[in-house]
């Protein structure tokens, strides 16, 4: 290891995303994020640049300055759009102008949002979506877009054709708002974006809105490759897959060497997961009222019973619980630091 070029190590670790933790307070890393993982390595070949970085981002360095939020609304005709761009500051993030991010150093950080509302604010670069991509969206991506869209499927369209054509990896996905009636006009174009996106086996969290009562008109085998992805933290969103119980079971050894935090819910479990299987993985039933559900189902009073299941595996270092419904085989699951 010791033989990487120092050039290529600081090179990767510049390029790596880095989290801030909040707005108007100092930035912090998260544990499970790769700088912070290479500042924990014993090559100092890895952590010493890492350790720079990590320096600049808890004392503003500057060296470099810090994306805090990049929002791009439609513009005055199709194919342009409003950038509304913010710096994160020590006190708060503060409006800067395009001119400002490509004349200076910037970290990997923020978030992209694409929301289509009139802006709050006057005077923002009105720019093609084209540059848009090439000097905002793909520089600062890294942690994932954001939309906001509820009406202008011409926008989002747009979008996603941009999308499509440079072949953006995402690791985060949030939909906060997607309404039926939008989602007929760009299911075609999201589909194939969303399909891209698991295929790629990076996505780690997906978010679809609360509300969202349609599903994804996506293959079954498509969502199936998602659930068998180790990288994979968050969903909830209903699909219409099942998650496998091979793929609790990998999670399950996986848990034994690597423990990282997921939550999964609106899960629809398979068939075939019952008490004896999940006993068999190393779980033990935490469902309340035990004794009183027993004594239930030997007076063949079962309709009184409620029909959830709760189960407990320790780690050393983790907890997984599953919780779902014996009727319908609807639940969820999660992975939670034993600290909590």
């Amino acid at each position: 290891m010791e033989t990487v070029p120092f050039a290529f190590t600081n090179a990767v670790v510049n390029a790596l995303p880095a989290e801030v933790y909040a707005a108007y307070c100092c930035p912090l890393l998260s544990e499970e994020k790769s700088l912070w993982n290479l500042k924990r390595l014993s090559s100092a070949i890895w952590s010493e640049p890492a350790s720079r970085v990590y320096e600049d981002l808890t004392t503003f360095n500057a060296r470099y300055r810090q994306m805090s939020q990049v929002t791009i609304y439609p513009g005055e005709e199709r194919g342009m759009c409003f950038c509304e761009i913010k710096e994160d500051t020590p006190q708060f993030p503060r409006n800067i102008t395009l001119k400002d991010v490509i004349s200076s150093r910037f970290l990997r950080t923020g978030s992209i949002n694409f929301v289509d509302k009139k802006p709050h604010e006057d005077n923002l670069d009105h720019i093609s979506l084209e540059d848009a991509f090439t000097k905002l969206v793909i520089p600062f991506s890294v942690d994932g877009l954001d939309f906001y869209i509820d009406k202008d499927h011409l926008f989002f369209l747009d979008v996603l054709n941009k999308l499509h054509k440079y072949q953006l990896v995402l690791s985060s996905l949030f939909l906060g708002s997607l309404s039926s009636e939008l989602y007929e006009r760009v299911e075609s174009e999201f589909n194939k974006f969303l399909t891209f996106q698991i295929e790629q086996r990076c996505l780690r969290k997906f978010y679809t809105p609360d509300a969202q009562k349609f599903p994804f008109s996506i293959p079954d085998d498509v969502f199936s490759k998602l659930f068998s992805q180790p990288q994979l933290e968050y969903t909830n969103h209903r699909l219409s897959a099942r998650f496998p119980t091979e793929a609790l079971e990998a999670l399950v050894a996986r848990l034994r060497f690597s423990p990282r935090s997921c939550y999964h819910e609106k899960l629809t479990f398979d068939e075939n997961l019952n008490h004896k299987k999940l006993q068999r993985m190393g779980f033990k039933e935490i469902t309340r009222w035990k004794k009183l559900r027993r004594l239930l189902r030997a007076v063949k009073l079962r309709s009184l019973m409620s029909s959830y299941r709760a189960y407990l595996l320790e780690f050393q270092e983790c907890r997984l619980r599953v919780v779902y419904c014996t009727s319908t085989m609807m639940g969820r699951i999660g992975v939670f630091s034993r600290r909590r």
